[in-house]
């Protein structure tokens, strides 16, 4: 007979982020969370299982957490800020807390962030237009990349090549 060893531990999960993505985590992104839990029994193999979200992605849409956390009580989310990422403001930490406290889920998160002590308006839109520049800036390289090309001459209409 094999012996079970004992539930001392937990899982921790995550996804690979970019906290300058322009949206947040989907319900797409949670469901295929929920499938690998279930699937591989992680709550019944552990004291439970931590899903590590970015904070900044998950103040983007903190909802799509709410359905996995009431069905599964066991699962926790730890919200945190990488390494290289700027701090965030207090100002979201306390918008995703306000969020969780509002669906009564608040015992089932905690954080892991370096907090800014700036002014959390003026910083918040600030880190977010660095974002949108970031992304556009991607956007026209990837699409430059993928342009298809050529290797037919071009002649004008002096039929001169250019």
């Amino acid at each position: 007979e094999i012996l079970k060893p004992p539930n001392k531990y937990a899982f921790s999960l995550g996804w690979s982020t970019d906290c300058r993505a322009l949206k947040g985590y989907t319900k797409q992104d949670v469901a295929a969370m929920k499938h690998i839990i279930v699937k591989n029994d992680l709550l019944e193999r552990s004291k439970g299982v931590v899903l590590a979200v970015n904070a900044r992605v998950l103040y983007r849409d903190c909802k799509v957490f709410n359905s996995i956390l009431r069905e599964f009580p066991e699962i926790q989310l730890l919200a945190w800020t990488g390494t290289g990422e700027p701090p965030i403001s207090q100002c979201q930490i306390d918008q995703i807390l306000k969020h969780f406290t509002k669906e009564d889920l608040q015992n089932q998160l905690g954080f892991d962030c370096q907090i800014s002590k700036k002014l959390g308006f003026f910083y918040d839109y600030g880190v977010r237009a660095v974002s949108y520049l970031w992304n556009c800036k991607n956007i026209c390289v990837i699409k430059c990349r993928s342009a298809p090309r050529s290797n037919h001459l071009i002649l004008d209409k002096e039929n001169d090549i250019t």
